[in-house]
């Protein structure tokens, strides 16, 4: 605003001023006017140029007043908004809606035609809510970039991180995959000028999309030899004594790595999340005892829960835990059976 200002004067006084120049044919005349009234200067005809130029001085020096006040400033911040940059990547079928400001939140709406109810959009907030609660899935976005995976249900689920000063989330709510939903948030953020870190999520959540053929039914001995290496792995990996620092792994995506053909990666990340200390010195195991284990030499039940699901339950008694209930969920992914879920009743707590 100050530049315009000051436009503004300058186009001013050249206006008023305009092709005035004071030449010697006009000092002589000015000179044998002065003479014909005795050495009296008639101001006459210099009063309406005086008074002009009085009025611009008064208006320039009020302009100036304001630009130094600070005037210009109030405007510039109520128009100053976040960078709600439009993604690069919008899946088929949908389309640009509208973009809503208010003075909490930015929004970008997009929505499949054929659906309404089936939309998703980019969203940059100052309030936080309930977003900084825990429980999210962790996703790496770039380097130094976390981000914070929530799924609601089937037709609901969100990513959100925490730049410039906003809370930014990509919802959708409607059928879109967690691949698309990852892949918009990815473009998003290389249109922002991060180094990406998503390949590997987006790549991977690709591969569960593909059609495989039915995994067949599942026998007791194959879900028992599933339990038996998921013991092995757990207590294969070398924790330093006293530091509690896991050996040879530094990262906690490479840690439930070690599970990902007998086990989902959603289930290792709620078995494991809660044990893992990811830092800049590497991961480290809490101290504490692993999870109970299933025993082979134990009786135990197994059956279908449905045509998609498989139970195994095992009964428990010991000094450690006590009487405990274990139940194991068993269901395909990626066209192999693995586990996905796992709980332990102790008959009390409901856990």
């Amino acid at each position: 605003m100050e530049k315009k200002l000051n436009q503004l004067k300058s186009e001013m006084l050249k206006g008023e001023l305009a092709g005035f120049k004071f030449t010697p044919d006009m000092k002589r005349d000015v000179m044998k006017k002065m003479d014909t009234h005795g050495g009296r200067f008639n101001l006459g005809r210099l009063v309406p140029l005086t008074l002009s130029l009085a009025f611009v001085a008064i208006f320039l020096v009020g302009i100036g007043t304001l630009i130094r006040s600070g005037y210009n400033e109030g405007p510039a911040e109520l128009l100053k908004q976040p960078e709600l940059v439009a993604p690069s990547y919008v899946p088929e079928p949908y389309e640009f809606k509208h973009t809503k400001v208010s003075d909490e939140s930015y929004t970008h709406f997009y929505v499949n035609p054929a659906d309404p109810t089936d939309q998703f959009s980019y969203r940059m907030q100052k309030a936080g809510g309930d977003l900084d609660n825990p429980s999210f899935d962790p996703v790496g976005l770039a380097p130094g970039l976390d981000g914070h995976y929530s799924y609601l249900g089937e037709n609901h689920s969100y990513l959100w991180w925490k730049a410039e000063g906003y809370y930014q989330i990509v919802e959708q709510t409607g059928l879109m995959s967690k691949a698309d939903l990852l892949k918009v948030t990815d473009s998003i953020l290389q249109e922002k000028g991060y180094e990406t870190l998503l390949a590997d999520d987006i790549e991977r959540e690709l591969a569960q999309q593909v059609e495989y053929p039915p995994a067949g039914k599942l026998t007791r001995e194959d879900a028992v030899e599933m339990l038996i290496q998921y013991e092995m792995i757990t207590r294969s990996v070398e924790i330093e004594e006293g530091t509690q620092r896991v050996k040879d792994i530094e990262t906690k995506e490479d840690y439930y790595a070690l599970y990902s053909k007998i086990m989902t990666r959603q289930q290792a990340f709620v078995l494991f999340e809660p044990l893992l200390e990811e830092t800049s010195e590497g991961l480290f195991f809490a101290a504490t005892e692993y999870p109970p284990f299933f025993e082979e030499a134990e009786p135990f039940e197994f059956h279908m829960s449905n045509d998609k699901e498989y139970t195994l339950v095992q009964e428990q008694n010991s000094e450690l835990h006590g009487k405990i209930k274990l139940i194991f969920g068993f269901a395909e992914d990626i066209g192999k059976w693995k586990i996905n879920y796992f709980r332990v009743d102790d008959g009390s707590s409901g856990k």
